[in-house]
């Protein structure tokens, strides 16, 4: 998997994509979250995945389990999402398959 860096919509750092469905996410966040408030998330992407520089997601976090001595991992459920934010997560969830082949990770 590629690093693509996960914030709130407000531009703070909330960690990095571990793993990503068009269901929801893992990701690895810098300091502890809240179960389950409803929140906007954005999905930073690189220039190489030529899609734009973000997606901007609702949802919940629907578990979490520390990860080393200050961070979090955690599975943020999406809810609700756009027809376009569903378009984007799936060309993102492709171009990542195909970088990964290319690459021999998978």
């Amino acid at each position: 998997m590629y690093r693509l860096d996960v914030s709130e919509t407000s531009g703070r750092d909330v960690g990095f994509l571990l793993d990503i469905s068009t269901g929801g996410m893992k990701i690895r966040c810098y300091a502890d979250v809240d179960v389950p408030a409803l929140q906007k998330l954005r999905l930073i992407f690189p220039k190489w995945l030529g899609l734009g520089t973000h997606v901007d997601v609702v949802g919940r976090i629907a578990w979490r389990k520390p990860y080393g001595d200050s961070q979090v991992e955690g599975g943020f459920a999406f809810d609700g999402l756009s027809a376009d934010a569903v378009a984007k997560l799936e060309e993102l969830i492709m171009r990542l398959s195909e970088a990964a082949i290319e690459d021999g990770q998978l």
